[in-house]
């Protein structure tokens, strides 16, 4: 009897020790796994605020050539042409404004999820949503 119960309390250690690499394992993959969504969350406000800017020009574009489209004379073709350029700015400034939003969305979901309001991007100095950002925390601080 003592032969078993030896033997089951070694079972039982082995279970245990076993049990305790496989949390160890399993508490670095989730580390891992959050360090991921944590370099994610960083690095899509700063894309995001990218694609924003390329918005800003378009509407810019689309506003100059809006400029040289009145000038012309009055025809049929001018008249699609401003319709057209009415259209395109029209869709410029919501895309611009979607950017706005979700780059607001995804920055308070990092927040929420990381207690940080980073920005990972080569161009976030130039970019103007990171700029609005870098201000607000700086006077926060």
């Amino acid at each position: 009897m003592n032969t078993l119960s030896f033997i089951i309390t070694c079972l039982g250690t082995l279970v245990g020790i076993i049990g305790f690499i496989y949390g160890i394992s399993q508490n670095e993959q989730r580390k891992k796994l959050e360090n991921v969504f944590r370099i994610t969350a960083q690095t899509f406000p700063g894309d995001i605020a990218k694609i924003h800017q390329s918005s800003l020009w378009a509407w810019q574009n689309v506003k100059n050539a809006f400029e040289a489209a009145v000038t012309l004379a009055d025809s049929a073709e001018k008249k699609s042409l401003l319709l057209s350029l009415c259209q395109a700015t029209g869709d410029t400034v919501a895309c611009e404004r979607l950017c706005h939003a979700l780059f607001n969305s995804v920055l308070g979901f990092q927040e929420a999820q990381f207690n940080t309001r980073e920005i990972i991007h080569q161009e976030k100095d130039t970019l103007p949503l990171c700029k609005k950002v870098e201000k607000k925390q700086s006077e926060a601080v």
